[in-house]
């Protein structure tokens, strides 16, 4: 195979580029040095904000291409070559829906909790009892609800920079 046409690689950085503990391998570095050899281009992409990718690349930042956020932004160094904001009527038309799913999962979590009673004839839940309850707390506390609150941070950031 011909590799000397290749003049650009693309790559996503989750379940690609990085590895289970979040990082880009030492190999990957040796090899980046010998795409620069053949002035092959490198550009990462992510969903990942623009900051976490610059900051996982950091040894090569100013050499690559980063497009960040879904395409939402891409440079090259310090140049920006593209940045979309959402617009703010679009962000405003959206905290609704976003309001009604956060009322939803929240009401549904309030349910799960009232019709779970302790048997009559038992003076204590049992074990698996417990372990679903455990379970769906850490979740919604460790997960679902910093994520939406993340995004909700989010949303009204881009809705404050567009105004």
């Amino acid at each position: 195979m011909d590799l000397s046409k290749i003049l650009l690689i693309v790559t996503d950085m989750d379940g690609t580029l990085l590895n289970p503990q979040e990082k880009p391998s030492a190999v990957f570095f040796e090899q980046f040095k010998k795409l620069q050899a053949l002035d092959v281009h490198f550009v990462a992409a992510s969903g990942r904000q623009y900051n976490s990718i610059a900051q996982k690349l950091a040894p090569i930042k100013d050499h690559i291409t980063i497009v960040g956020e879904n395409g939402s932004i891409i440079k090259r160094k310090d140049k920006l070559l593209h940045l979309h904001i959402m617009n703010s009527n679009h962000i405003l038309a959206i905290l609704p829906t976003l309001r009604r799913i956060e009322l939803f999962l929240m009401n549904k979590f309030l349910f799960l909790f009232r019709n779970f009673r302790i048997r009559r004839n038992e003076d204590a839940f049992t074990l698996v009892e417990l372990i679903v309850v455990v379970v769906i707390i850490g979740v919604l506390s460790g997960i679902a609800i910093p994520r939406f609150q993340n995004a909700s941070v989010k949303a009204r950031q881009k809705e404050a920079a567009v105004l």
